[in-house]
Order: structure tokens, then sequence, then C-alpha cells
């Protein structure tokens, strides 16, 4: 690989890339024009409306038989309109709109005194839907400020001087500026704008860079050329990952040019609405984008890749766009209020920081962690796209079977989909009807019936497929070994993850009643959670999944892919972390010892252990005796299991294909 000819196929899909009209409209003409125009509509919008708020006279309906001194007291606000009772129902009055706010007086509360016991209570009513010009903290405020003069009224007939009502005042002060509150009103609409930038940025030419050229037939003219295919490879992801950058650049620059203009000044009925922010705030959100653009691009090539023409790119990036613009959603909530996992989150955790920081909210430590976890996540799926890419079934759309290219993953794609629905619904269902038949009839209906039909449809071996060979006994023996230290990692991670994610305690009390189902022996308990679980699931994961995915994947990608499948499987965000650490562990088990009946037995221990543990007080087990018996017996567990045996641990021979020595001769 040269950079040379990196080089000189990036400047030749760059030029190519900016001739199509696509990519220079939703490129630059958007960032450019569309974005600063929207931000001063928007700014214009919400200052009429804030000024239309002001001003709206507000409908009060006053009822009731106090309700002569409040009539009084309203009337004498010009911004509120006494509406006459004429009996009709004040409910149908609110949704007909005839009236914005009811207030409901019991009785005459002008007079001297009223006892302790007979205070009346004042009801006002509203129509929240209806009641977008704010008339209920109108009248709320109204209501207030009654109470305040009906007290000193009550004071001053009893003859006693009340100076400090009449010299008692508030005044709010609002110590933000400008810039602050730019930065609040552009942190509602730019990480958003942002995102959707960069998801249509990056798809367009990521779609023209391979489906379109396939489709033009100038492929194979770049393939015969003399470059290196890795040099072929890097050279489109250099000019989608440039066009990106070049999209966000575009745009926080208009921004700042708009903002540097008299366009920026809004004139409302008090003066100018200011959007005012430093460029410094703007501009150090640019690094944040970094990992997005290698993110988006590398996602929009991997999509790009598997479409046979531009309308079927476009229809493949439908659900991509829509979970992108929902996980940038979350920059629209109060930050304060978003648990610390935030920040490792993709997509959001960038939103979140841009937040922060374009409302003057720095926080390194919040940085720091979202850039990494986000190179991460970028470089991670980067790899994927130049792996897919380097294959020329991909690049040529050459129809090959599953069982002769040696890929299964878009079976194992539909199968993984297919079975989380069904255990989603029919599952969930299923146990709210009986927990322990519940989870039997789960089991094997939902997890290992497809399994099974899965194998038996692609005519593979299930012997080679689901691992079932003869495991040494050392593992057999060190697999249930390995549950106690299993057991007290898990809940390690449940109470690390507990920081950051905290589950309420309705919630953990309710997933211990389900792992505890006190209305069944223990002994049916176990079979249900532990036993079938530690079959059927690892038959699907460590069988089906990972038979599959074995023949594509490396070793380590796949035991890190399997475990997360496994763990995003449990339907349960607060159980994500550990179940996806088990399920690393258990799927290394199967690929270092090459047999999966040592996974079934060290899952079947850990779950009814698991079990045991949580049907006894935290103060039996929870001793440095018991620590530490688990972690010695982990440690012997795991020598057992792990230590070098003769057993192979690659991925079998596929059956479907003779060896070198059965082919015929020609």
């Amino acid at each position: 690989m040269s950079s040379s000819e990196i080089f000189t196929v990036f400047r030749k899909e760059l030029i190519e890339t900016v001739r199509d009209w696509r990519t220079l409209c939703v490129g630059i003409l958007i960032p450019l024009i569309l974005y600063p125009f929207g931000l001063i509509v928007a700014s214009k919008i919400m200052v009429a409306r804030r000024t239309k708020n002001d001003t709206t006279v507000t409908k009060v309906l006053i009822t009731g038989p106090g309700s002569a001194w409040f009539r009084d007291d309203f009337s004498k606000n010009p911004l509120v309109t006494l509406v006459d009772d004429d009996g009709t129902n004040p409910i149908e009055a609110l949704k007909r709109g005839k009236v914005d706010v009811v207030v409901t007086v019991p009785q005459d509360v002008s007079g001297p005194y009223v006892p302790s016991s007979a205070t009346p209570e004042i009801n006002v009513r509203v129509d929240e839907i209806k009641d977008s010009n704010g008339a209920y903290l109108r009248v709320s405020k109204m209501l207030m400020d009654s109470r305040l003069r009906l007290s000193e009224k009550r004071i001053t007939a009893y003859g006693i001087e009340s100076p400090w009502l009449r010299t008692l005042h508030f005044t709010a002060t609002n110590v933000d500026n400008a810039a602050r509150r730019s930065g609040a009103w552009l942190s509602l609409t730019l990480p958003i704008t942002l995102v959707l930038l960069l998801l249509t940025g990056t798809l367009f030419p990521a779609i023209d860079l391979i489906t379109g050229e396939r489709e033009r037939g100038t492929l194979p003219v770049l393939l015969v050329s003399g470059v290196k295919r890795e040099s072929i490879v890097y050279g489109k992801l250099l000019v989608v990952f440039s066009i990106g950058l070049l999209t966000v650049v575009l745009l926080l620059s208009s921004l700042i040019l708009m903002l540097s203009t008299s366009l920026s000044k809004v004139e409302d009925g008090s003066g100018a609405f200011v959007l005012s922010l430093s460029p410094a705030n703007i501009f150090l959100t640019i690094p944040l984008t970094f990992p997005l653009i290698l993110l988006f691009g590398s996602i929009a090539v991997w999509l790009s890749s598997y479409s046979r023409n531009f309308q079927q790119g476009q229809g493949y990036s439908v659900p991509y766009l829509m979970i992108a613009m929902f996980l940038s959603g979350v920059s629209l909530f109060p930050v304060k209020h978003l648990p610390a996992a935030i920040y490792v989150v993709p997509i959001s955790n960038i939103c979140v920081c841009m937040t922060e920081i374009l409302r003057g909210e720095l926080n390194w430590a919040a940085v720091l962690t979202t850039f990494i976890s986000s190179a991460f996540y970028g470089i991670y799926v980067t790899r994927i796209a130049i792996d897919l890419l380097s294959k020329e079934e991909i690049l040529f759309k050459i129809q090959v079977s599953p069982n002769r290219r040696k890929d299964f993953d878009r079976i194992v794609a539909v199968l993984y989909a297919c079975t989380f629905i069904a255990m989603f619904y029919i599952g969930q269902i299923a146990q709210l009807l009986d927990k322990v038949y519940g989870m039997i009839a789960t089991q094997l209906m939902v997890i290992l019936l497809p399994s099974f039909a899965v194998i038996a449809w692609l005519r593979l071996s299930f012997k080679e497929v689901f691992s079932f060979k003869r495991p040494p006994w050392a593992a057999m023996i060190g697999a249930p070994l390995m549950a106690p230290g299993s057991v007290l990692l898990t809940g390690l991670l449940v109470e690390l993850q507990g920081r950051v994610l905290p589950m309420s305690e309705t919630l953990e009390k309710s997933m211990t009643e389900m792992m505890t189902p006190k209305d069944q022996p223990m002994w049916m308990i176990l079979f249900a959670m532990a036993v079938m679980p530690g079959i059927c699931e690892e038959l699907l994961f460590r069988g089906t999944i990972f038979g599959l995915l074995r023949r594509k994947f490396t070793s380590v990608n796949c035991c890190i892919l399997v475990g997360v499948l496994f763990g995003a499987f449990h339907l349960s965000g607060y159980r994500l972390l550990p179940t996806t650490v088990l399920g690393i562990i258990l799927t290394f088990m199967v690929y270092r010892i090459g047999s999966i009946f040592p996974s079934m037995l060290f899952h079947a221990s850990h779950n009814a252990l698991a079990i045991i543990v949580t049907s006894i007080p935290p103060a039996k087990w929870q001793t440095p005796e018991c620590i530490t018996g688990a972690i010695v017996s982990a440690l012997i567990g795991g020598y057992l299991v792990f230590k070098p045996t003769k057993m192979g641990n690659q991925p079998s021979k596929e059956p479907d294909q003779p060896s070198e020595r059965t082919m015929p001769k020609t």
C-alpha cells in the first residue's frame, strides 16, 4: 500500500464526486444556506411567539359563591378578559375554547376573618393541550398577588400596621448573557442538524463511490489499473471522510458568519434579541465530530457495499437514519437528568457534549470519555468496512451461495432479529402467564427450535456447527468451579454499572421475584432458569451463531460480537454489561476447547448459583471467607478449562467442502 496510490485514487474519486449535483446540494449548499436561514427563521418565530404570549389577553371565567371579590380584583389587569357565567358547563367551555381558564371560588373570602378550618380551596381548571399562551401561569401568579392583597386587607381591618406588606418587593435578575442564551438556543438545533447533515453528507457520496461506480461499469477499469486493492479501498474511504469533514467545517463556518452579521439581530417589542456565541465554543466541537465522521462514513460504505443500485442504497439507509436521529434526540433532554453512561453511547454522547459546550458548561472528563469511546466505535466500524471492500463478491455483487462463500452473516442477522422479536413478544407473554413453564416453553420454542431449523435448512453438519465433540474431563470439572467467581464478577459489574445507570428499588425487587417464584419448588426453578437456558441459549449463541460467524470473523472479533448479541438478547439495559462479559467468556470457552458441553455446564452452574444466592440474605454469603473461596474456585476452574490441551480450537473444516485429497482430478 502506497500513499501516492491512495492520493491518486482519492483525487480521482473526489473530482468525480464533486461533479455529482447531489453531493454538492447535500454537502455544500445545505450547510451554507439552509441551516443559517432556518436558524434565523426559527429565531424570528421564537421571538414572535414570546411577544404574542406577553400580549395575548387571557379569557377567565370565575364562578362560585366567592367569585365577586376575585372578579373585581382580576378586572384591574388589562391582559385579562372576564367571561360572564351563562350557565354553560365550564369543562365544555374550556374544550370549545370559549375560555382559557376557569376559577372556582367555593365561598366568600372577602370578609375580615375566615376560620382556619373553613379555609376555601380555590380550584383552577385549564386545558393543557390548548394552553399554548401560558394562561395558567398568568392566572396562578394573579391568584398569588390576590392572596397577598387579601391578607393585607384583613390585617388592616384590625388596625394593625403592616408596612412590610407595602415595602417588600421582589426583583428577579437574570445572570446569563447573550452568549449563554444563544448557546442554549443553538444547542437545541445544532447537534441534531449536524448529525443529519453528516448522515446525508457521507451517505450519498458513499453510494455514488461504490454502487454508482458499479452501475457505471468503471470499477473493473480501476481494479486493473495496477493500483493495489488496499489503496483503492483507503482512497474511497478518505473521500467519504473528507466530504463529511467539509460538511462540518462549512456548517460551523456559515454559522459564525451569520452570527457576525446584522442578520443575527431579531427585533421584538422590547428591543433586539441578538444571537451571539463565541467562535471558540463552536470550533471546539469540530474535534468531537472526527469520530462521528469515521463512524458515519464507514457505515455508509458498509451499506453501499450491499446495495445493487442507488435506489436500493437509499432504501437500506432509512432504518439507519431513523436510529441515528433517535440517538441524537437525547441532546434535547436536560443533561443533569441523564445518566453518566450516556457518554459511552454512540452518537448520543457527542450530541450531549456539544450541547454542554454550546451552553458554556464544559466538562473535560465527559469530553475525553466521549472522544475515546467514539473513536473506538469509529475505528472498529472502519475496519469492518475495509474488510468488506476488499472482497470481490462485495465489489461486483457476485451471487455466491452461503456454503461456498462461507459467509452466513446475513442469515445470522435474520435469525437473531426474528428470535429477538419472538423473545420480546412471545417470550414475555408466556412468562407473564407462568414464570416457570413460560420460561421452559420460551427456551424450547423460541430459542432451541430456530437454532436447529436454520442448520437443517443450510444442510450443514450439526456436529461441526454446534461443536458436539467430546471435551476433556478437566474442562468438565473446571466449568462448574468457575461459577462462584463468575457470579461474584457479574455482581461487581452490576454494582459498577449501577453507579452510572442506577436501578430503581421497584425494578430490582421485580427482577428478584422473577428469578425466584414463590409458588414453585426450588428444583423446578433451577431446571427452568438454569438448566434450560444453559442448554438452549448455548445452542443458539455458542452453537448456531458462533458456528456460522466464526467462518468469517477473527476469533477476538467473533467472541466480542457473540457476547454483545448475548447481552442484548436479555432485554435489560441494567444487565447488559454483566451478561455481555459472561457471553464473551462462554464464547471464548467454546473456541478454546472446541466443544460446547463445558460452556453448557458453566452457563447452567452460573445461573443456578445466582438463583440460590438471590434467595439467601446477603449477610450470609458476602463474607471474606465466601469471597475468597469463590476467587480460589474460579482460578482453579479457569486453569482446568483453559489450560493447553490437544483438542483443536480452530474453526473446523466445513463438511460441505471437500478436502484437497478428495478433489477430483481435472
